[in-house]
């Protein structure tokens, strides 16, 4: 493997924050990619699994889905710093249209492994963007997210004393 590559991601990978590597590390646990494995991250403005999973997969491939131009042009400026077969593949696009997109950019593609983190968190519906997402599963491949709850999350107002406040 290339060292100086290896260290780039190492440097990359270990800017996340300690929490976030936690749930990365389960995820790829879970998933458990195979070196010539196809990845594609649904959520991948922050880079969290895209880089992870470069790392893992040097013969395989990483698609990033992105949902904002900004967030491309970031991840592609990331990415820049990798050799060009390296590099993941961008897709802009929400996930209701990410079909279609794969259907222009990468029709022949079919992934062993589609993952995320909080991908379905914005998404009304959540099991009809994951039935779209079943015809570009290899026939081993599997999905595998980490999403917040957002009502068990931890609420400001809990962490005031309520004899601070009047009535």
């Amino acid at each position: 493997s290339d060292s100086a590559q290896e260290r780039w991601l190492q440097r990359t990978i270990g800017q996340a924050g300690e929490r976030l590597g936690m749930v990365r590390d389960r995820l790829f646990a879970l998933a458990n990619p195979q070196r010539h494995h196809l990845i594609l991250d649904l959520n991948a403005g922050s880079g969290l699994l895209t880089w992870e999973a470069v790392r893992r997969v040097p013969e395989g491939g990483v698609y990033a889905c992105v949902h904002s131009a900004t967030d491309a042009t970031a991840l592609a400026e990331q990415a820049a710093a990798l050799a060009e077969l390296s590099r993941p593949m961008i897709l802009q696009s929400d996930l209701k249209g990410l079909s279609a997109l794969l259907e222009q950019q990468a029709i022949d593609v079919r992934f062993d492994l589609v993952m995320g983190r909080n991908a379905l968190l914005r998404e009304a519906d959540k099991a009809g963007i994951l039935r779209s997402l079943l015809p570009w599963l290899h026939s081993t491949g599997m999905i595998v997210l980490a999403e917040a709850v957002p009502q068990n999350s931890q609420r400001l107002y809990r962490l005031l004393d309520p004899a601070w406040l009047g009535t």
